[in-house]
């Protein structure tokens, strides 16, 4: 029979490491998260300036 102690801490180590290895996991998917909002804010702003350059482009050669 083990000591009760002793199982505690060995559960409590478990538990600690799990909660490290959840926290790791969802601190890589944040990280993924601003990754994708980046691009889509930098996707969005080269969108803009194609639009801007497409319209100045009409009314230039409109001129």
């Amino acid at each position: 029979m083990t000591d009760p102690l002793i199982e505690a801490a060995v559960r409590r180590r478990v538990g600690i490491a799990a909660l490290r290895r959840i926290h790791a996991l969802l601190g890589a998917e944040a990280a993924e998260r601003q990754r994708i909002l980046t691009f889509t804010r930098v996707a969005g702003y080269a969108a803009a300036a194609l639009v801007l350059l497409a319209t100045l482009a009409v009314f230039g050669a409109r001129l």
